[in-house]
């Protein structure tokens, strides 16, 4: 305790009775602590504790803190009561840490409700509606409901924890509300997002950029996934990307390839293999015959970069191409095991890349057999400077 309330032993022997402790008698201690000096028990509690409340030990400046207690007794060779021993600890940087901790969910949970009122006022602008909508609507509930419930249950299991250091138990909970939280953001922000694009409030924000190292990067998004499923990941860059930039919004183009990166994993069979590469197209002469049927011979196409992801084993079965662009239509209902999308992904993938001037298509094989996506944006290319 010396150490623990920067006190002396002289201040406290003789002035500190824990029976006659107002503190402790305030939060309804004293039962439980008698138990020590009556029946021989050892017990453990949590408290809050300031000296500067004891006026028989008439302390200044000590300093509020929260404790977690252990009392045990201690006994003679013939059963009698000789002393108490008190083991006190600090834990208030803990109980701080755990108040921040359920502040932020706290604040995660308003974030996930004003994003739910936005996409609310966005659905009544809405002026037309069909079938495919309502179906969505019906299905989307689950989905936001679903992390939802995690959001505001697991807080109450980290309010009643026990003083001391997050296990690993713990520390899962944790990351099941934030993971919970970011699914539910980021099925929201695909229809926010949607409906901008639509009413032509989303703008571009673009810079230069590596598309061989965005490209890259973007298997680590769901390498997890893949793993668990046993699929291969496989880059292969273009060299002569390998030292320029191209001009384009780098948070757009992420989006883009997290959403085709999903799509693979998705209609990939276990153990298959999910291949992306860049390629750069100088002119429309270079253009694969297969792609100059959907690519315009315009002065202002070229030079171009195209993106392929490609997934071996189920497929996007070739009677869906045609319709995998569409809102809300969940190409993997019946195709695939894994779990379905909301139909948005791809078509918010589309809008993208058409901002960009670009075009996006998919080749197939048919089902059980290879699929491709290609992605072709138009772009500005950096050199990287030469000069030392």
């Amino acid at each position: 305790m010396e150490l623990l309330f920067i006190f002396t032993d002289d201040q406290l022997i003789g002035k500190y009775n824990v029976l006659k402790d107002p503190l402790i008698e305030r939060q309804g201690l004293l039962p439980l602590i008698r138990t020590v000096y009556e029946e021989g028990q050892t017990i453990n509690f949590t408290c809050d504790w300031d000296g500067n409340d004891i006026p028989t030990i008439n302390l200044k400046g000590s300093n509020h803190v929260s404790i977690q207690a252990t009392m045990f007794p201690i006994h003679n060779p013939a059963g009698e009561l000789t002393n108490v021993i008190n083991n006190w600890i600090d834990v208030t940087d803990h109980k701080k840490a755990e108040k921040e901790i359920l502040k932020l969910n706290r604040d995660l949970e308003q974030k996930v409700k004003t994003r739910i009122l936005d996409l609310k006022n966005a659905l009544k602008d809405a002026t037309k509606a069909n079938n495919a909508k309502s179906n969505f609507l019906a299905g989307m509930s689950h989905e936001l409901l679903t992390p939802l419930n995690a959001i505001i249950g697991f807080p109450g299991i980290l309010e009643n924890q026990h003083f001391g250091k997050l296990n690993k138990k713990q520390i899962n909970y944790v990351n099941d509300i934030l993971e919970s939280g970011k699914h539910l953001l980021s099925l929201i922000n695909d229809i926010l997002d949607l409906s901008k694009v639509e009413a032509g409030k989303m703008v571009l924000k673009p810079e230069f950029l590596n598309i061989n190292d965005l490209v890259e990067n973007s298997l680590l998004m769901i390498r997890e996934k893949a793993l668990k499923h046993g699929i291969e990941l496989q880059f292969t860059g273009d060299e002569k990307l390998t030292a320029a930039k191209i001009y384009a919004d780098e948070q757009k183009l992420k989006q883009v390839l997290y959403n085709l990166n999903s799509n693979a994993v998705k209609f990939t069979r276990d153990g298959g293999k999910i291949s992306l590469s860049t390629h750069y197209i100088l002119n429309y002469g270079e253009l694969k015959e297969s792609f100059k049927i959907l690519v315009n011979n315009e002065q202002d196409a070229f030079p171009a970069v195209v993106i392929c992801v490609k997934g071996t084993g189920s497929g996007v079965p070739f009677e869906l191409t045609q319709n995998i662009f569409e809102k809300f239509f969940q190409a993997s209902q019946g195709y695939s095991d894994k779990t379905p999308g909301t139909g948005l992904g791809i078509p918010l993938t589309k809008k993208f890349v058409q901002m960009h001037k670009g075009k996006i298509w998919v080749e197939s094989e048919g089902k059980d057999k290879n699929s491709r996506f290609f992605v072709f944006l138009p772009v500005k290319i950096q050199e990287k400077s030469t000069r030392g």
